[in-house]
């Protein structure tokens, strides 16, 4: 076999042809690869494809002299290749084309020519096949020389009977049939690539169907579509039903909607698409349209509704002010409004038939809609205690000129005194009592200062005249003290040389060496109790004494600090369980008045003592400089106790506010605390939760360098 192929080889082979590349097409990798290798041998150059649409591609660059054609191929047939090659717009459409296909061997009748064709082999055994070809490229070469290139030659050894030539009419007819339809019509690969594209779809995808082959299908939508199409296309997931019906936005912004059908048994897709441009156009100005209509309208409605409330709501307005402006239009409303107090008429019914605008401001009311024609026990019930309203209501009733004490809920740290006038007998149709509401809360605060005051000066006495009679004796025990010491340390060398001429001494119950030990520890405490007695003298004398608030100086923090741990000591630990003082090293000096300081810190750790509940109490004092506000000494009380709520936090530096109810707090320590801060140009904050504790910063600037 190889020895008759040789022969056939040799006897045939063109040696001198100027034709010497070759593009073979054909699917049967077998046949292509053989015949590539013999005509290779043979001193041609071959280029081989492996379908149409690779053979397109290698087409749109590289012109071969000869195109060895398989008539019968998947995706895209002889047939139509040759057709496509004659309509392309390059030196390839006169390329000499010879069909090789095994239906010339079964007696089918190929009108190559009329596929746009040159020649056609019968494709038979190989050498037999090898043979033509041979024949056929030599013919080809004897043909160039007298009549020219790319003119179709005589049929060579083509049988005249007709098998399937009515299969051949089909497909024509269906391509014909396909490529006039009024949709685009395109055939895909199971990777999406495009292996047919009637007229239609290639106008709508705006290149023409020669270059379209072998493109993804995918790459001509826009990239926000992408992955639907993809989607619809996938053999690997459930594909969503597609009715046609969906629309996808081209790259060339046309809209199309597409529908996609698999090829039964065939790993191949036909895609429909169809033109909804211009419909997609008069949908979106139709929704324009009824959105511009819809906001029109509800503006307009909108508008009327508008008007219709404000047309209403000023007739109302106006029929109560005109009934209640008419029945006080004479009465003395340039006299109420300038009084500084707020005034308020009440008829028989108790009902407010006037008021001045003090009184709007009283009870934080937006105007005198809201107060005239209201019941005044509905106006004063969350400001006033509910016998006080009686004790009122009785008075306005009996026409008594009556004057009350009340501390206002509504105003708090406030105290106020209530005058009631009756109206004269005349005018009592109108109104039967004027109250009157007055702020009387400095002159309470300076009586309640006064009393203080008195207190204080009695108290400085007091502390006097005690510190007096403890220092006298106290004194006199520090002074014997050493006396006392150095007899003591006589006496017990005298007893310890007697004991060393006899047993061992008792004393008292006690051998000799720890009846020395514990008479000395004796004679120490002693001194010790009346050294603190004596310290303790001294801060409770400096602390009494008025300071210049005028005169400053700087103050080491420590000393006023430490003198207050001492002075609050034992008043602490009553209550307190755990009790720490934290200072940091090195704080810088601070210019205050002596003792303000001492008298700040000594307040704020009494109220954290007496606000302990708990039976593991804690109370920490930090002192420090922020790294944030070097400028700054911060000073920090916290406590566990019963802490407070946000109202009380906003109350606790008014004057007489306290929140003990037993009666014991004066209300003015923090009140004054405050006032001492803001004297040494600092200030204070408070940070509490009820039930979990409370914490004051005090941030007092430090002394310029």
């Amino acid at each position: 076999m190889k020895k008759s192929i040789q022969a056939d080889k040799r006897a045939g082979t063109p040696r001198a042809a100027k034709r010497d590349q070759i593009l073979i097409v054909d699917n049967d990798p077998v046949f292509l690869t053989l015949l590539a290798k013999f005509l290779r041998k043979d001193g041609f150059r071959v280029l081989t494809a492996k379908d149409g649409a690779v053979a397109l591609k290698i087409l749109k660059t590289v012109t071969p002299d000869v195109i060895l054609l398989d008539l019968v191929m998947p995706n895209v047939s002889g047939d139509r290749l040759c057709r496509m090659i004659r309509e392309m717009d390059t030196a390839a459409k006169d390329v000499h084309i010879i069909l090789v296909t095994a239906l010339a061997a079964d007696g089918t009748a190929v009108d190559y020519r009329r596929m746009g064709a040159n020649d056609c082999v019968a494709k038979a055994a190989f050498n037999q096949t090898y043979r033509k070809i041979n024949e056929a490229l030599s013919g080809l070469e004897q043909r160039s020389r007298k009549k020219g290139v790319g003119k179709p030659g005589a049929p060579r050894e083509v049988p005249s009977r007709s098998i399937i030539s009515e299969l051949l009419t089909i497909n024509r007819n269906h391509e014909t049939f396909i490529s006039n339809i009024s949709e685009g019509r395109l055939e895909l690969t199971e990777d999406g690539r495009i292996l047919f594209a009637n007229s239609v779809a290639a106008s709508l995808l705006g290149i023409p169907e020669m270059d379209l082959i072998s493109m993804e299908f995918n790459r001509f939508f826009r990239k926000e579509d992408r992955n639907a199409i993809s989607r619809l296309l996938s053999f690997k997931i459930r594909r969503p039903r597609t009715d046609g019906n969906v629309s996808y936005r081209l790259s060339n912004s046309r809209d199309v909607a597409v529908k996609v059908l698999h090829v039964v048994d065939e790993d191949k897709y036909t895609v429909i698409l169809r033109d909804v441009t211009e419909q997609k156009g008069f949908e979106r100005a139709l929704l324009k349209a009824y959105a511009d209509l819809e906001t029109r309208v509800a503006e307009r409605t909108a508008e009327l509704a508008k008007a219709n409330e404000a047309l209403h709501a000023e007739l109302r307005e106006r029929r109560k002010v005109e009934e209640m402006l008419q029945q006080s239009r004479n009465t003395l409303r340039s006299v109420f409004d300038s009084i500084s107090d707020p005034l308020i008429m009440v008829d028989q019914d108790l009902c407010v038939r006037m008021a001045n605008r003090a009184t709007i401001d009283y009870f934080h009311c937006a105007d005198y809609l809201e107060i005239l024609g209201k019941p005044f026990s509905l106006l004063a019930k969350d400001v006033y205690a509910r016998d006080l309203l009686t004790s009122m209501q009785s008075a306005i009733l009996r026409f008594e000129e009556v004057s009350f004490e009340s501390n206002s809920s509504l105003h708090s740290g406030r105290y106020e005194k209530i005058f009631i006038y009756p109206t004269h007998a005349e005018y009592r149709a109108s109104g039967s009592a004027i109250v009157r509401i007055c702020d009387i809360t400095k002159e309470k605060i300076m009586t309640m200062e006064l009393i203080q005051q008195e207190k204080l000066a009695t108290l400085g006495l007091l502390v006097s005249s005690v510190t007096h009679e403890i220092n006298n004796p106290n004194n006199f025990i520090l002074f014997n003290l050493p006396i006392l010491r150095d007899y003591v340390n006589a006496l017990l060398s005298i007893i310890e040389a007697q004991a060393k001429d006899g047993d061992a001494m008792v004393v008292m119950g006690l051998p000799l060496d720890a009846f020395r030990e514990d008479t000395l520890k004796l004679v120490a405490s002693i001194q010790n109790g009346a050294e603190r007695i004596q310290s303790t003298v001294a801060s409770f004398v400096g602390f009494s004494k008025k300071s210049n608030s005028e005169t400053k100086e700087d103050v080491n923090p420590k000393i006023p600090i430490e003198k207050s741990v001492s002075i609050c000591r034992h008043q602490i630990y009553r209550t307190i369980r755990n009790f720490t003082v934290d200072l940091d090293e090195d704080l810088p000096p601070i210019r205050v008045s002596p003792g303000t300081l001492e008298q700040v810190i000594t307040n704020l750790l009494i109220n954290a003592s007496q606000a302990a509940d708990k039976e593991h109490s804690c109370l920490s004092l930090r002192a420090f400089v922020d790294e944030g506000l070097p400028r700054f000494l911060v000073v920090e009380i916290t406590d566990n106790g019963c802490g407070m709520d946000e109202e009380t936090q906003k109350k606790i530096f008014f004057p007489f506010f306290t929140s003990r109810m037993d009666g014991t707090g004066t209300g003015l320590g923090l009140y004054i605390v405050k006032g001492l801060v803001d004297d040494m140009s600092g200030r204070i904050e408070v940070r509490s939760e009820p039930g979990k504790g409370t914490t004051f910063v005090l941030s007092v600037p430090v002394a310029a360098a």
